[in-house]
């Protein structure tokens, strides 16, 4: 199997648990897992409007490549913080031409980022020790999301 193949994931499984559950999930999963809370820093750098976008996103059961890759060029599809950007728009609206350079590809979400959000990396968590963002990823990333999402709303 190719890297491109064992990233892209489905949530049709997220789907089946209320918003309550995943964010009660993603808030048990930040207070005790370092990959949660890795995960939780690199969402925390968008604004409200990119991170209801990214739930949106995964709301809607919409795919996206969560390993590997940034990226997959093959079916369209981008990483969480892409689809939070909405990279696929701009890349669209303004004729750029994306190509399979990985590199290349981290340098234009960084760039796009940047426009509107100061110091924005992709805060890689490879490497991070915990369970979390491993083998559920779609579910576990929705969880988070909606978790950083309703304590924003509480402020």
């Amino acid at each position: 199997m190719t890297a491109t193949a064992t990233s892209i994931h489905s949530n049709r499984k997220v789907t089946m648990h209320s918003t309550k559950t995943l964010t009660e999930l993603g808030g048990s999963l930040i207070a005790k897992d370092d990959r949660a809370k890795a995960l939780r820093d690199g969402l925390l750098q968008l604004g409200i409007v990119q991170l209801d976008r990214l739930v949106a996103h995964l709301d809607d059961s919409a795919g996206m490549v969560t390993d590997e890759v940034h990226h997959d060029a093959r079916t369209g599809l981008w990483c969480p913080l892409a689809v939070a950007l909405d990279v696929a728009t701009l890349v669209e609206t303004e004729a750029i031409r994306v190509g399979n350079s990985e590199t290349a590809i981290k340098d234009l979400i960084v760039g796009i980022g940047r426009e509107s959000i100061s110091g924005f990396g992709l805060n890689p968590i490879s490497g991070v020790r915990g369970s979390s963002y491993t083998t559920e990823r779609v579910r576990d990333l929705h969880a988070i999301a909606l978790a950083i999402r309703a304590d924003a709303s509480e402020c």
